[in-house]
């Protein structure tokens, strides 16, 4: 991003009283557990690792959508929403 990086992007939507309530969802190229675990420290409700082809990225929103309306607006676990394929 050009102005702000992801974590300082997502301090200022969690700092925000008009954005805060807001489902974040991550999407990135990162795979690495630090990375993950800092955003969700954060307050990002769902890490998506990017993939590289169109097909796998389809699967994966359907995958997020799917999930998204299982669930409020509460932080998930690691475990149960790192979406990667």
């Amino acid at each position: 991003m050009p102005i702000l990086s992801g974590p300082q992007c997502l301090e200022k939507i969690r700092t925000s009283l008009e954005l805060n309530k807001h489902i974040v969802v991550i999407f990135s190229t990162s795979s690495s557990p630090s990375d993950i675990q800092k955003m969700y420290s954060l307050g990002a409700n769902y890490f998506i690792t990017k993939p590289a082809a169109y097909n796998d990225l389809s699967t994966l929103i359907n995958k997020a959508m799917s999930l998204v309306s299982q669930t409020d607006t509460q932080q998930p676990s690691f475990e149960n929403f790192h979406i990667k394929i």
